[in-house]
């Protein structure tokens, strides 16, 4: 009992750094997708994107799981990826990486 009384401030500081990085990485997909709606994005997956919510695993295709998988987590990556350029002061659209992100998802894109 003990234990759990002096471990338990820990435990909330944890559940709230984990929280509030969610919250974070979320409201970058949000931004940094917007623009990407109608070129890498589809208008219904961006509206998705917008309803995402905690412990919620955003799927494209739930008959499809592995590819509507890996469809979401390269759209997250650009993301990510077109924040650190951005964060770098650099142009997005001259990004290789960026670029090869989009292509990525081009290719998986038939898949699901």
């Amino acid at each position: 009992m003990t234990q759990a009384i002096i471990f338990l401030p820990f435990f909330i500081i944890i559940a709230l750094a984990l929280w509030r990085g969610g919250v974070w990485e979320r409201r970058v997909v949000r931004e940094e997708l917007a623009e990407e709606v109608g070129r890498t994005i589809m208008p219904s997956e961006y509206q998705e994107i917008l309803r995402d919510r905690t412990l919620r695993t955003r799927r494209i295709n739930q008959a499809i799981p592995s590819a509507s998988a890996a469809l979401v987590n390269a759209q997250h990556e650009l993301a990510f990826r077109k924040r650190r350029v951005r964060e770098e002061g650099k142009d997005v659209e001259s990004d290789r990486l960026a670029a090869g992100w989009r292509d990525e998802i081009g290719h998986l894109r038939p898949l699901t």
